[in-house]
């Protein structure tokens, strides 16, 4: 049976469901919380982030490059895993086929696109310069931590060990 990072073809799609579904109902919880509270527009809020998490789903469920990176999700993240279907998917519909890469460690994720205007592509620099600092081994990934260039277009992913091996590219 072939395994991909760990985890067996078989129980993959039980494991990520039920991660997905967790993740839905901590969102229901904080949602009748803040209505029981009467905090209106944090209800509004979280009412929208479920209703576009739900939309994120549906649209990428069957996508390779995602079901790819949901199983590093499972492997990798111990907390915030509503980072991924919230923040990142939503930044994938936002970049397009743009190729990106996306750092993975215990307890979130960040996902900079790789190419776009000169602008976008220093605050992206700068951002993964950040994460080499907070979270790296000089130029190294550090062992607790992933890296990953994904290339939408093609539905592949390449780990990669040195920060240095991302490169921004000024397209516009």
């Amino acid at each position: 049976m072939m395994k991909i990072y760990g985890l067996e073809n078989q129980s993959k799609e039980k494991e990520v469901v039920s991660m997905f579904k967790q993740i839905v109902n901590t969102f229901k919880q904080e949602l009748a919380v803040a209505r029981l509270r009467d905090r209106e527009e944090e209800a509004t809020a979280k009412a929208a982030q479920l209703a576009s998490m739900r939309r994120n789903w549906r649209r990428f469920r069957s996508d390779k490059l995602v079901e790819q990176m949901e199983l590093i999700v499972l492997k990798q993240l111990k907390a915030y895993h509503s980072d991924f279907y919230e923040l990142d998917i939503a930044r994938m519909l936002n970049i397009g086929e743009v190729p990106f890469c996306w750092f993975v460690r215990n307890h979130g994720t960040d996902l900079l696109p790789m190419e776009g205007d000169e602008r976008t592509m220093q605050q992206a620099e700068e951002w993964l310069n950040t994460l080499r600092i907070q979270f790296g081994q000089g130029l190294k990934v550090a062992d607790n931590t992933k890296l990953f260039i994904c290339y939408p277009k093609e539905k592949k992913i390449k780990e990669v060990k040195l920060f240095s091996d991302v490169s921004f590219k000024v397209t516009v």
